[in-house]
């Protein structure tokens, strides 16, 4: 299903944004190769432009059901729902009438019937109050973005953690906390600890986006013009109702002259928290890639530059960019809350706010994506190093089951012994002789004791970190049944809400 603005035009217009790209405002211009755009974007959707045309979008549905239920005359309503297109009704026609009347909704009004005849004219925009259309284009177009962009590009991202994982399944690196080695993980592991917040997340991204409302209740949302003009012809519940089935949106149950600002910000965080899952993983690789790791490069090696001067460097560019838009992802959740409270019934507090969340957050999320898949895509896995790594701390990663054998070790012999503290001292003492832990451990009298008596599975745990995995392969392959699964539905779900809405399309 195309979007408000096709490929085609925004290729077109790329080119002329290409050459102006250094004036404009907004830094995203940066993140888009306007001369030579490949990929759909989100703008096609929340961009002023593509706005327009969802507000077009609102007021035809509108005048169409009115004039099915003989409530305007039928060639009225059928000749605006024909001339209503962005093509007849250009943004900038708009935009020039509202620089005119200072009010974004009586310039559209205003465009439209500079295309209309004198009879239709005067049918246009009754019963209506300018968050009827506003509010009904955004969600309109919030939905259309997440289903048509967001969620299919996230589940293309979310199977190629999976190979990922699944590839590396066996692969052992040392597990970090406090940024120090802690005990052995897999890289597997590593990748499903992203994906456990990361699925979740997009699965709950698509369940708040079906939750999008419109609403079509007037001023002050009390219903009283439609009721006053149309109630002996269409009740208003079902006016409303009408409506907005014609862009896939139910009504939300109550509202004032706008939607409650619960609507939006339950979509939001949603992708909010999905960025975020996204700018740890990016995090990691950047951590693994520092010189003194150098377990895990987002890249492959032969395709990284390095820095203004240091040709040798490998810099994880991507990785620091997706941390670098988490930055100003996140101010934007302040700005979703202050728009939660209005006075009264409305006030304009929110409307610059709106004009900048609603536009850009779909597209820093949709640019996190595609920069995060290429990283899960295309990183360098350096098992060889990992494994050296593993022995970098000469025996100290196996303080955790030295210290739980001991413990068990003792109790079964009636011993008193704190074996957490007789570890940590006799890793101290190791490190102050500058002896390797894995020799000074084994000629404690203690620790000799215990490894004299062990189970040889047990001991090969104790004594080689790689082994010490427990169930980490196993709960990777059964979470990553459950994350498929998730993904598939997913997927499907976008599938049939494309066909659904290319079928309102035609009918329409």
């Amino acid at each position: 299903m195309p979007a408000m603005i096709p490929i085609g035009e925004l290729q077109e217009k790329g080119k002329i944004i290409h050459e102006i790209k250094g004036y404009l405002p907004s830094a995203y211009a940066r993140y888009i190769d306007w001369n030579n755009i490949k990929e759909p974007q989100a703008i096609q959707y929340t961009s002023p432009e593509a706005m327009h045309a969802y507000n077009l979008a609102a007021i035809r549905s509108y005048v169409s059901t009115l004039a099915n239920h003989d409530a305007i005359p039928r060639d009225a309503g059928e000749e605006i729902s024909q001339k209503l297109t962005r093509e007849n009704v250009t943004f900038l026609s708009a935009d020039e009438w509202e620089s005119i009347l200072r009010h974004d909704v009586r310039g559209l009004v205003r465009a439209c019937q500079d295309k209309l005849s004198e009879k239709a004219t005067r049918w246009l925009y009754l019963g209506l109050t300018s968050y009827d259309v506003i509010n009904t284009a955004q969600s309109a177009a919030l939905r259309d973005v997440a289903y048509e962009l967001i969620i299919p590009e996230g589940v293309k991202l979310g199977n190629t953690m999976i190979r990922r994982a699944k590839e590396h399944r066996d692969t052992v690196i040392a597990g970090r906390t406090h940024r120090q080695h802690a005990a052995a993980t897999t890289v597997g592991h590593w990748i499903g600890e992203t994906l456990d917040g990361y699925v979740p997340a997009l699965n709950l991204s698509a369940d708040r986006t079906d939750e999008l409302k419109g609403k079509i209740q007037g001023f002050v949302g009390t219903r009283a013009a439609p009721h006053a003009l149309f109630r002996d012809r269409i009740n208003p519940r079902t006016l409303e109702t009408e409506t907005l089935a014609k862009l896939g949106l139910e009504p939300s149950l109550i509202s004032s002259q706008v939607l409650h600002p619960y609507h939006y910000a339950q979509y939001f965080f949603p992708f909010i928290l999905l960025y975020g899952s996204m700018a740890k993983f990016a995090n990691d690789v950047r951590n693994f890639q520092q010189t003194e790791v150098g377990e895990i490069y987002e890249a492959r090696l032969s395709e990284r530059v390095g820095s203004s001067t240091g040709a040798t460097k490998r810099n994880p560019i991507t990785s620091e960019n997706i941390g670098g838009h988490w930055r100003q992802l996140k101010p934007k959740v302040i700005s979703i809350l202050d728009d939660y409270i209005t006075d009264f019934q409305r006030d304009l507090q929110d409307s610059a706010n709106k004009r900048y969340y609603m536009n850009e957050v779909p597209q820093i999320v949709l640019h996190g994506i595609r920069s995060t898949e290429r990283i899960a895509n295309n990183m360098t896995i350096r098992a060889d190093r990992a494994l050296q790594n593993l022995g970098v701390t000469q025996g100290l990663i196996l303080g955790e089951p030295l210290q739980l054998y001991l413990q068990v070790h003792c109790a079964e012999r009636g011993m008193n012994v704190d074996t957490h503290e007789h570890v940590r001292l006799l890793a101290d003492r190791a490190i102050e002789d500058g002896e390797p832990f894995f020799e000074y451990m084994q000629r404690d009298s203690l620790v000799r004791g215990m490894l004299n008596e062990m189970h040889p599975e047990d001991k090969e745990m104790l004594l080689n970190p790689e082994k010490y995995l427990g169930t980490a392969k196993e709960d990777m392959d059964r979470a990553i049944g459950i994350w498929e699964r998730d993904l598939d539905v997913l997927s499907n779900r976008a599938q049939a809400y494309k066909e659904m809405r290319l079928q309102r399309v035609k009918s329409s």
